[in-house]
């Protein structure tokens, strides 16, 4: 999930925001600029399978493996297909790209704020909060989203593998 990496990545430069309004600027600026990315590298992916994809996404995880194997065979079918078309290497590069140069962007715009008052959880939650908040958006919040839970579980088993390794000294 480059594309959250890199989305969260970019928040390192709102490490220069000062108040509360300008988090919030930046955070639309990110939410609008990491949507139109989505958007666009993933324009191929049909709307209808977006939404089947969301709809799994917010089913609890023991829910999701029934409701996928009650699905038509051609949807299943259709499903990977598309599957297979986000995880193309191609699409991160695309998103790499895209990442970049909103980093720029930020970068130029907001340059010259102080640091004080900045709080990143803020900054990350007020981003999801637009990403959800905005019906083209859906997609791109539910992949960082499922991107920060990832995450999430690769610094948790990093953790315990460092408590683990320590116990053994």
């Amino acid at each position: 999930m480059r594309l959250i990496t890199l989305s969260l990545l970019l928040l390192s430069f709102f490490g220069n925001l000062k108040a509360q309004d300008k988090i919030e600027e930046a955070a639309n600026f990110a939410a609008d600029y990491i949507c139109n990315c989505v958007n666009k590298v993933y324009a191929d992916v049909e709307p209808e399978i977006r939404d089947l994809i969301i709809k799994i996404y917010m089913l609890p995880a023991e829910e999701q493996t029934a409701f996928v194997l009650g699905l038509s065979e051609s949807i299943q079918t259709k499903v990977i297909q598309q599957s297979m078309i986000m995880a193309d290497e191609t699409r991160a590069v695309e998103m790499d790209d895209c990442n970049n140069k909103m980093v720029q962007e930020i970068e130029k715009k907001y340059k010259n704020v102080d640091e004080t008052g900045f709080n990143e959880q803020d900054m990350i939650n007020t981003m999801l909060e637009r990403l959800g908040s905005k019906k083209k958006c859906e997609f791109a919040y539910m992949l960082m989203k499922i991107g920060m839970e990832q995450e999430q579980l690769s610094e948790d088993v990093l953790i315990e593998e460092e408590e683990t390794d320590g116990e053994g000294e």
